[in-house]
């Protein structure tokens, strides 16, 4: 007859319920736009991020005619975008447009955002490269109209 080592179990336990709960927790964490398929350009691209960002932080829009709008952890951004798809190719030079004090967390994106070189879209998820291995992961924005209305007031 097989014995049941309890102390195994337990130890098993106690690193499996917390992945769990992890997991259950992050499900429903975000709601994006289920497009199956959404393009590079002309969407509004929500960054992945732990609780409690809201769902206006971290976002990114590329326009078709080389303009780039985001808002990082409070401020604004705006610049442009140079994109090859041939190559899979992006170079981001985006500026802060307005003067709030940047978060830790949105100083760390900024950095990271400056420095992406290539991406990746495989349906509804971004990668935005900014070393060989490290990238951010985007998907779309289940509410795009905040960024749309700041590149509207910007572009009046």
């Amino acid at each position: 007859m097989r014995t049941i080592n309890t102390n195994h179990i337990v130890a098993r336990m106690q690193m499996v319920i917390p992945a769990l709960l992890f997991l259950i927790a992050s499900c429903d964490q975000y709601e994006f736009r289920t497009s199956s398929d959404a393009a590079l350009t002309g969407t509004v691209w929500k960054l992945d991020v732990a609780k409690p960002a809201l769902e206006k932080n971290y976002q990114l829009l590329l326009e078709p005619d080389g303009k780039a709008y985001g808002i990082s952890s409070v401020n604004h951004l705006g610049g442009e975008y140079t994109l090859n798809e041939e190559k899979q190719t992006l170079h981001i030079n985006i500026q802060v447009l307005t003067s709030a004090l940047e978060m830790p967390d949105g100083n760390v994106y900024l950095s990271r955002l400056s420095k992406v070189h290539r991406y990746e879209l495989s349906g509804n998820i971004l990668h935005l490269y900014y070393s060989d291995t490290d990238f951010l992961q985007y998907r779309p924005a289940a509410d795009d109209s905040h960024l749309r209305e700041i590149v509207s007031n910007l572009t009046k």
